[in-house]
């Protein structure tokens, strides 16, 4: 068993879930972009990780804050393990790296907490392998909650963009069928494009404060 071989594999798959992720929440396409695909310019596993656990302080619904700060540490975690397993070559076995290093037997303690009932797996490779794969597995579900989570709302703005262009549709025709129609939904026109111009520099006028404020 290439235990290496493993937690590289499976941290390389991890990674464009991550990169799929940030590329679905900001609307782009992950694999063409700068700073998400695969060109030298890309950010690097360490800084997408840092994203995604804010992304996760704001996105994922947990009132238990303990859980919250346990899906973050978790999430470091499997960034730890994949940091040592890629650059230092001393270590290419879990037995290694819980015994030899001081994240390891923090880590090692967090595992055994995380997954009590897998502490009674005889090898001792075997079980490690088994808390990683747990770990990978816990992740990704918190990964596809926040797409799912995401994926409601954009459905629901989608909806009700259509709601309204409908409504404004309908709307508009029974204007028109007025006397003087065009004449009656030419000034609504004018009037709404008045009203989202001032709505526009209230928002403008807000930022700069809040941008000023920050300074």
């Amino acid at each position: 068993m290439n235990t290496r071989l493993i937690v590289i594999e499976k941290t390389i798959a991890f990674e464009e879930e991550v990169s799929r992720l940030l590329g679905f929440l900001l609307n782009i396409d992950w694999k063409n972009s700068k700073s998400l695909g695969f060109s030298s310019s890309s950010l690097s596993f360490s800084q997408k990780i840092t994203i995604l656990q804010d992304i996760i302080k704001v996105e994922v619904e947990i009132e238990d804050v303990e859980k919250q700060k346990e899906a973050i540490l978790k999430l470091r975690r499997l960034a730890e393990i994949r940091n040592k397993f890629a650059h230092v070559r001393g270590i290419d076995t879990f037995e290694k790296f819980f015994s030899t290093t001081k994240i390891g037997k923090e880590m090692k303690k967090n595992l055994k907490k995380w997954y009590p009932n897998d502490n009674e797996i005889t090898d001792k490779e075997g079980r490690f392998l088994h808390y990683f794969n747990k770990l990978s597995g816990d992740i990704n579900s918190m990964i596809w909650d926040i797409v799912e989570a995401n994926g409601v709302k954009k459905v629901l703005e989608a909806q009700s963009k259509l709601s309204n262009e409908a409504y404004a549709n309908a709307f508009q025709q029974e204007v028109l069928s007025l006397p003087d129609g065009e004449k009656r939904n030419n000034k609504i026109i004018d009037e709404v494009s008045k009203k989202l111009k001032e709505d526009d520099s209230i928002r403008r006028d807000i930022m700069q404060k809040i941008y000023n404020e920050t300074q």
